[in-house]
């Protein structure tokens, strides 16, 4: 081939592989209009996350935190203790105009017997209930303690 005709097919070849990515651009734009929807829940999920993390990493006054006594009364057979912790906390943090719930429940993973609840319900919303729950190691690999979180809060 001649040179000139070499230069001639290169520019052509431009002009064809812009005009595809073009008409591509415009299909795929007018194509998907309407269909996407950008949505991020990660952030709810993450900030509620660490809120169950913060209360069982809540010290009491003897330099205790929740998740200890949650396991040492685990052990002991009596809730009374991470019960009343677990009440004093929400009672301090719950915004009962914001919030709807707070529930908080303990299972036995290995017998999936209820350990304790913790319920604190605010001014009825259409807030989003939202849970996770966190597992405590306890002595026996097999038998870790479950901590089931809900929450129903708006973010305002």
């Amino acid at each position: 081939m001649k040179k000139g005709t070499e230069e001639l097919m290169f520019v052509f070849s431009l002009i064809l592989i812009s005009l595809v990515l073009t008409l591509a651009f415009i299909t795929f734009s007018v194509a998907g209009r309407g269909k996407i929807e950008e949505k991020v829940s990660a952030i709810s999920g993450n900030e509620i996350n660490i809120n169950l993390l913060n209360y069982l990493r809540t010290k009491d006054e003897n330099n205790n935190t929740l998740s200890e006594i949650i396991v040492y009364s685990y052990y002991k057979k009596d809730y009374k203790n991470a019960v009343l912790m677990l009440e004093n906390l929400i009672k301090k943090f719950h915004d009962r105009e914001k919030c709807s719930i707070y529930y908080i429940n303990a299972v036995s993973v290995k017998n999936n017997e209820k350990l304790f609840e913790v319920t604190s319900l605010g001014k009825a919303n259409d807030a989003p209930r939202i849970s996770t729950f966190m597992l405590i190691p306890t002595f026996d690999s097999q038998d870790n303690i479950k901590i089931n979180y809900v929450e129903g809060c708006k973010n305002e």
